[in-house]
């Protein structure tokens, strides 16, 4: 027994041996988040904040796992701290605006006057594709399609590619947090529905939804694929890019209420805009700016709400949302099926870590992956439920809309990805390209789990 617990004992000191020669020197990794962790009350691991949250518990985990191997992530805000976040969050290291993007910084390096790793989305690369692949596209894969299509499809091979020839191959690329499908859309009123008025004909409900005179925040993909779908059916709509209703946005959308924040724009159809920097959309509803938006899941929305009507100090369940919430939310995440946060790091900087660390650090961020995804979707019943307490009601889209969109869905992606080409930007046609080629070839097995999309408890209608 005692010649025993010796061989247990060396082979563990040989196990573990590798780690003590490079573990005696920590490596301290300094990255810089665009977004705010919002580690608000009750708010899911990391944060409340759709992107800063899922970063900022990427970096939660790979400290855990990785501190006592000696890699330890340290986290900066590009803007100012916020006060729940004190505890975690450094102040920035570089003025991303200095550099247009943190990706430019990153391509840089700390060496140049940059950052040596940034926690983002690829919509802030400043590249076409950018919010394609943050996000996917309109009707695209789910969260388990598109990361098959990542690690196994090549999907991580084209935009490691794409960033190659963007930045001079100054940086690395790996996917710390994939989210699942988002709500999409508050709407103040119910969208016309085919299913429920026998006589409006899909076309028709089309052109009724395209007329609505809402100020709608959408992302683009989605708000082009909207744009084409009207547009066969004789509607026009209108952008009005980051403009609100009044002409502040953080301010009380009504002339009598607030006579000094004048009405800017009155929409006669849907109208795209809303993109106000800094301000939240539960917000913009809230005082009047804007009528309708998406943003993220149900617990985002949750702690959102919470913040546009400053009830921080509360838990989620003794919030009172009524006053502030809109009254429809369509669910069927047609717009946005995912949403990617990815660690970019300059190359030189990654060259110089072991085969060890650098492996080390991709088996933590593919693990963070299934991490984030598996805790949010745990939260979300939940979420939904206390949103219908404050008086939300939860509705399918129609399918008479959702098929003329569908339809509408690759001439507008193509318009998008083409004008992109114009502009001497390829990227959106290559991710296009690829993403559809990579769906098409497994899409019979993608069909197989789709039956099940059929067996909701949402309401098609309020009676």
């Amino acid at each position: 027994m005692l010649r025993l617990k010796k061989i247990l004992l060396i082979a563990t000191i040989i196990a573990f041996a590798p780690f003590k020669s490079w573990a005696a020197d920590v490596l301290e990794i300094n990255v810089q988040s665009r977004y705010s962790p919002l580690q608000f009350i009750d708010s899911a691991f990391g944060g409340a904040h759709p992107i800063g949250g899922p970063g900022h518990a990427f970096v939660l985990k790979a400290n855990d796992t990785l501190s006592p191997l000696g890699i330890n992530f340290v986290m900066h805000n590009s803007g100012k701290v916020n006060k729940y976040d004190e505890k975690n969050i450094l102040p920035k290291l570089v003025d991303r605006k200095k550099h247009g993007n943190l990706y430019k910084a990153v391509a840089l390096g700390d060496k140049q006057g940059g950052i040596n790793a940034a926690l983002s989305i690829p919509a802030e690369s400043g590249l076409a594709f950018g919010e394609m692949l943050s996000g996917g596209v309109p009707f695209g894969m789910s969260t388990d399609e598109y990361a098959a299509y990542i690690y196994y499809g090549g999907g991580l091979d084209l935009q490691q590619k794409i960033y190659d020839d963007a930045f001079d191959s100054k940086l690395v690329t790996i996917p710390v947090a994939l989210t699942s499908a988002q709500g999409s859309g508050f709407f103040p009123k119910q969208l016309p529905d085919p299913d429920n008025n026998p006589s409006l004909s899909n076309e028709d409900a089309m052109a009724e939804f395209c007329n609505m005179p809402l100020i709608v925040r959408w992302p683009d993909s989605a708000a082009q694929v909207i744009k084409e779908a009207c547009s066969r059916v004789g509607v026009t709509t209108a952008y009005i890019g980051k403009e609100t209703r009044c002409v502040d946005p953080k301010a009380t959308c009504d002339p009598i209420k607030n006579p000094s924040n004048p009405v800017k724009n009155i929409p006669t159809v849907l109208t795209f805009g809303g993109f106000a920097p800094g301000v939240i959309p539960h917000q913009m509803f809230g005082s009047g700016n804007i009528d309708a938006f998406e943003l993220n899941m149900p617990t985002e929305d949750i702690q959102f709400l919470k913040l546009a009507s400053k009830q921080l100090d509360k838990k989620n369940a003794d919030a009172d949302l009524s006053s502030i919430v809109a009254p429809y939310k369509y669910a069927g995440s047609w717009h946005q099926p995912i949403l990617l946060v990815e660690l970019v790091f300059n190359r030189d900087f990654w060259d110089g870590f072991t085969k060890i660390q650098q492996d080390l650090i991709k088996t933590v961020a593919q693990a963070s992956i299934v991490d984030t995804q598996a805790r949010l979707l745990s939260m979300q019943g939940e979420a939904i439920e206390q949103l219908e307490a404050a008086g939300v009601v939860h509705l399918k889209w129609p399918q008479g809309i959702l098929e003329k969109l569908r339809d509408a869905m690759p001439d507008g992606l193509n318009k998008v990805a083409n004008k992109a080409v114009q502009k001497g930007d390829n990227s959106s046609r290559l991710w296009l390209d690829a993403t559809w080629a990579f769906q098409k070839k497994n899409q019979k097995f993608f069909d197989y789990g789709d039956i099940n999309q059929g067996q909701s408890n949402f309401q098609t209608s309020k009676k």
